[in-house]
């Protein structure tokens, strides 16, 4: 692939959040006191964090940084699974989750081996401070790191993409977008860049994951991070 630098998406594509809200969950009191099903409850927070980020991407509702996104979707789940009171250091325990994901085994050292080769940097709705102790913590290096905090515009808003390969100083067609997720790709592919589809291993509310010719859709499509660097590496 003729590209310069490659931009992921890493909530779900690098990182495991599942893994790290399960964890986190495993520390709070008061799942000892509420009937809270880690899985559910994993997953309902995932799906707001979302709902709150479209909204916002979409400037159907006002611009916030991820921190309060996920301290309000937090407050939502909690609503919904009827799982509170959840508050003081158990909701502190929580909220850290999120700097704590670990990486797929195999992230490191295909992000490792496609560094020798490409500029590379994640382009995620995470804050700087979550993206980067949860990339420390797993041994992932990158060149750098672009917030959507920092942009000021959350994907999928075309803006955000366009502010990205700003930061990068790299035009579309010379960068490449790696996501596990379908909607996340298809904006980067409408703005212009290459695309590569790492096959999800967790589904994110919101997107189909059924093939209906990924392949041709996208420029690679890679059952994991081993394979996307045998694909583009060196």
């Amino acid at each position: 692939m003729d590209v310069e630098a490659v931009l992921l998406d890493v909530g779900g594509t690098v990182f495991d959040w599942r893994s790290a809200v399960l964890h986190a969950l495993e520390r709070v009191e008061a799942r000892q006191r509420h009937d809270i099903d880690p899985d559910r409850f994993g997953e309902e927070w995932r799906k707001q964090s979302l709902i709150e980020v479209d909204s916002i991407a979409a400037e159907t509702a006002p611009w916030r940084p991820f921190d309060s996104v996920i301290e309000t979707s937090l407050d939502k789940t909690i609503e919904i699974l009827a799982a509170g009171p959840v508050a003081g250091k158990d909701r502190a325990v929580l909220l850290r989750a999120w700097e704590n994901m670990p990486v797929w085994p195999e992230v490191p050292q295909g992000i490792a081996r496609l560094r020798q080769k490409y500029f590379m940097a994640p382009h995620t709705i995470l804050s700087l401070r979550t993206a980067a102790f949860s990339s420390k913590r797993a041994g992932v290096i990158w060149d750098a790191i672009v917030s959507c905090d920092a942009l000021g515009a959350s994907k999928p808003n075309p803006l955000s993409y366009e502010r990205a390969l700003a930061a990068i100083g790299r035009p579309a067609d010379r960068v490449c977008f790696v996501a596990a997720h379908l909607g996340d790709l298809r904006a980067a592919q409408a703005h212009g860049m290459k695309t590569a589809y790492v096959v999800a291993r967790l589904y994110d509310y919101g997107d189909s994951y059924e093939d209906t010719g990924f392949a041709q859709e996208f420029d690679l499509v890679a059952d994991n991070f081993t394979h996307l660097a045998e694909l583009m590496g060196p």
